[in-house]
């Protein structure tokens, strides 16, 4: 039974409390007597920086073997999220078989909480992560995994960072992970957090997060830059994973998923049978004045390439000045685009279908039932802020092998990257 609980008390005010650690000077006893190292500089986002003290590929052969020796199965672990969304972590652990069950979600969202009443069971349901009276009502759990609001790191959005009020529910996340020391954490959202302008500011959450101690535990902090396409679903949507385990739970080192060798599977594949009445010709609406302008561009650019724009796959987002196109590809999903009907299937002449876009998320779209529940345009909206639940099933994975306590004992096969599959 789900338990939806309002509270009515003032917001945290001193967003930046959970820092202070971090940026405290050390003090004469702390101070280290020799000479400290000089900090490295991040390396270029395309470039993400190793995860753990160990090679990879030797990582992988022994987890491997691990793997084959213990399956999920074991005793149900207690999960919670946070900025839940229509619930992709959800998705994601039952995509891998795990045993679990939820005991919270935090969504501020009337429709999400709509979403998440109708088609998943979780013991409590809560508003406000930013809630001063949270800690002390959120019930305890094992791994806790958050997407929060994104527009204050966003390209797309001001991208005012912490002067944003939307930054509220972040900073808030990191507080509860710190009051509740679940086992691990998973931590998503876009990449301008962490390059950019807002790079000083990533590089204080990981420092504050490996400083962090929740109940007298500390953790081992990794971070990532993952891209959907990577594991075999046709979508370029790079995001910034952070993966927190508790150090008294940790049994192996960490490795991050491998993306797969292959090319992402066929964009046909994830689209709806084309019909008779669907072709390239077609326009949007007459009133969609800049979508039509760049639905002709797209179409000339594909032909100046030598591509044949009614049988070769292209998606394009022609609702911004700039038009983008992704042959046997999606252009990022967002938010905003999905409200609005989506990008342009340009062999099809139309709107990318609801159906389309949920695959495209690694979502199964008979898994969600939303109709007379939410809008089409609110359920759009859900699937464009939503975490690829494929690239969830790749790290998840990967925790588990890491730290399977975290889990109680189940260890998940990755069916998504290059190896442990």
């Amino acid at each position: 039974m789900c338990v939806l609980v309002r509270f009515t008390g003032q917001a945290a005010m001193d967003t930046w409390g959970f820092f202070l650690p971090a940026l405290a000077r050390p003090t004469a006893k702390s101070r280290p007597k020799h000479k400290p190292k000089p900090v490295k500089k991040i390396a270029r986002i395309t470039k993400a920086p190793a995860a753990a003290a160990v090679k990879p590929r030797q990582a992988a052969k022994r987890l491997e073997g691990a793997a084959r020796k213990q399956d999920a199965g074991g005793k149900a672990f207690r999960l919670a999220t946070v900025c839940s969304g229509m619930e992709c972590p959800a998705m994601a652990l039952e995509a891998l078989g795990a045993n679990f069950a939820s005991a919270a979600c935090c969504e501020a969202n009337v429709a999400c909480q709509n979403i998440i009443q109708q088609n998943f069971k979780t013991d409590a349901l809560f508003e406000d992560v930013c809630d001063v009276n949270l800690k002390g009502k959120f019930p305890d759990h094992d791994v806790l995994v958050a997407g929060p609001p994104c527009q204050p790191f966003s390209k797309a959005g001001a991208g005012r960072g912490m002067d944003d009020d939307r930054s509220g529910p972040f900073v808030s996340t990191l507080e509860l992970i710190q009051a509740k020391a679940p086992k691990a954490y998973l931590l998503e959202n876009v990449l301008g957090l962490r390059g950019g302008k807002h790079k000083n500011f990533f590089r204080l959450i990981i420092k504050s997060l490996k400083l962090m101690e929740a109940k007298g535990k500390k953790y081992k902090v990794f971070f990532r830059t993952l891209n959907t396409i990577d594991f075999q679903v046709p979508q370029s949507r790079p995001r910034v994973f952070i993966v927190g385990l508790r150090e008294d739970v940790v049994t192996s080192g960490f490795v991050w998923p491998v993306p797969s060798k292959t090319p992402a599977a066929n964009l046909a594949q994830f689209l709806d049978p084309k019909t008779l009445a669907e072709n390239h010709k077609r326009r949007p609406k007459a009133s969609q004045t800049t979508a039509c302008k760049n639905v002709s561009k797209a179409i000339a650019v594909i032909k100046a390439a030598g591509l044949d724009p009614a049988k070769d796959e292209h998606i394009a987002d022609v609702d911004s000045t700039n038009v983008q196109i992704r042959r046997n590809a999606c252009p990022c999903l967002t938010a905003s685009r999905m409200r609005c009907g989506g990008h342009w299937v340009v062999s099809r002449g139309r709107r990318l279908k609801l159906s389309e876009a949920m695959r495209l998320q690694g979502i199964k779209p008979e898994r969600i039932a939303f109709k007379g529940v939410v809008s089409r345009a609110q359920i759009g909206g859900m699937v464009g802020n939503g975490m690829s639940v494929n690239v969830l099933q790749a790290v998840l994975a990967r925790m588990s092998h890491a730290a399977p306590k975290a889990f109680n004992g189940q260890i998940f096969r990755d069916k998504w990257s290059a190896t442990l599959n």
